[in-house]
């Protein structure tokens, strides 16, 4: 599956930064969930199991500004013409007293998925091409709810 193409796709400085990431990196959060339910993309946010040091290297290499603006959290921020990108190093909870974790990288998709908020957080989609689907679920989440994502989402298998 795909996601359909979007304006927001197209911002000034994204093609460079998913360049300078080499093919380590899927738009993650509320522009895969909001381009999906068909709603206007304000924010895009990427994950990457590149640690937070490398993406500030390739992105400083590729003459795109980035901001460590949560280092501690593997969190930077690329500074692209068309608005700031947040880019996240993928983790793993440690410890978790069920509202902060202690969290440690990962370079495991599935890993990050299961540890996000809400299904529909764990969604990602690969940028190459313009965004492959992929999805991966937390076993805690029943099938029932992955049918009715794709429902509401109105894809085709």
């Amino acid at each position: 599956m795909t996601l359909a193409p979007a304006d927001w796709m197209k911002r000034r400085g994204l093609t460079e930064l998913i360049a300078a990431m080499d093919g380590k990196a899927r738009f993650v959060g509320g522009a895969v969930r909001d381009t999906l339910l068909g709603l206007d993309v304000k924010d895009v946010d990427i994950a990457t199991p590149l640690l937070p040091e490398d993406v500030i290297e390739r992105l400083t290499a590729a003459s795109i500004k980035v901001v460590p603006t949560g280092i501690a959290h593997g969190t930077v921020t690329a500074i692209l013409p068309d608005g700031p990108v947040e880019i996240t190093t993928l983790r793993r909870d440690v410890s978790t007293d069920g509202r902060r974790a202690t969290v440690a990288f990962s370079d495991d998709w599935r890993e990050d998925a299961a540890r996000r908020d809400f299904t529909i957080n764990a969604l990602s989609a690969d940028p190459h091409p313009v965004a492959a689907f992929v999805a991966f679920f937390a076993a805690s989440f029943s099938r029932s709810i992955f049918e009715l994502l794709f429902l509401i989402a109105k894809l085709q298998f």
